[in-house]
């Protein structure tokens, strides 16, 4: 048996509901039309200011060039009398070679662990760079002899790290090391004994025994643990070690310093007398 067709009821469409959707369509034709247009307008917006922005890094790098090209020429007419004439002054490579504001910053937040460091003694900074903190540590602690060693212009003509703490490495090691010396000269009661090379190397070169040390060089665990053991030795009793780089997060790259100062402490008769604020900590010697 055929089964019968369904019936399906037709709807006249009304003219008025015809209008309605011919309305519709044009302002969807508008809308589409608008769109378009703003794509392409916020096409060419993104062209011109890719261009504008290498114009003006093309401009900076020219500024930055001139200015150093200036530098040097001021530097290439100072008397050979001054002391290191290789550089004018510290304004002169500070303006070439800016210090970014967070590390000017970070040297107020570092200065709380100098509060352990024995006023007037004989001291030991590894890691020197371009000696704003040592500049710190002679305000604040005032050394009679004060050891600074970094290993500068043996790292090559510039020291390899592509970020800002080193200008995006263009700031010459020779450059850092010259500022140290100059920064050093503000301070004439302190004797400033500068060791240029690699603290495993130096050690026999530390001519008397000190009062603390302040360690910002390796970063790494291995490194950091025989830096430890090194200055375990060279540190007189009941004094102390202070260091940068207390990160207990193992993600972090300077982690390697938290586990070597904990590992230190744990097998020495050394105890950690504070850690945290500014990534800065203490040990002291017991007894």
């Amino acid at each position: 048996m055929v089964s019968p067709l369904a019936y399906v009821p037709l709807t006249r469409v009304s003219a008025k509901d015809v209008n309605e959707l011919d309305r519709m369509s044009h302002e969807l034709h508008e809308a589409e039309e608008t769109r378009d247009q703003m794509i392409a307008y916020l096409q060419q917006r993104e062209v011109d200011l890719a261009n504008q922005l290498s114009q003006t890094e093309a401009e900076l790098r020219a500024a930055m060039d001139g200015l150093r090209t200036g530098v040097a020429t001021k530097l290439r007419r100072s008397r050979p009398s001054e002391p290191d004439a290789s550089y004018a002054s510290l304004m002169d490579t500070e303006m070439a070679y800016p210090i970014p504001a967070h590390e000017t910053k970070r040297l107020e937040q570092r200065r709380w662990v100098l509060k352990h460091a024995k006023p007037r003694g004989v001291d030991l900074e590894v890691g020197v760079f371009r000696g704003s903190f040592s500049e710190v540590i002679c305000r604040e602690a005032s050394p009679k002899t004060l050891i600074l060693v970094d290993g500068w212009t043996l790292t090559g003509d510039t020291f390899g790290w592509d970020d800002a703490y080193t200008c995006f490495g263009t700031l010459p090691t020779k450059v850092a090391r010259d500022e140290t010396e100059r920064r050093m000269q503000k301070f004439p009661d302190t004797q400033a004994v500068l060791i240029e090379g690699w603290f495993s190397a130096c050690v026999d070169q530390i001519p008397e025994p000190l009062d603390w040390a302040y360690l910002d060089a390796g970063h790494q665990y291995d490194s950091t643990l025989y830096e430890l053991k090194a200055l375990d030795r060279l540190v007189k009793p009941d004094r102390t070690i202070l260091g940068d780089d207390w990160n207990p997060d193992p993600e972090n790259k300077h982690h390697g310093v938290y586990r070597a100062v904990i590992d230190f402490v744990t097998t020495h008769d050394w105890n950690l007398i504070c850690a945290g604020p500014g990534l800065q900590w203490a040990i002291r010697r017991v007894g």
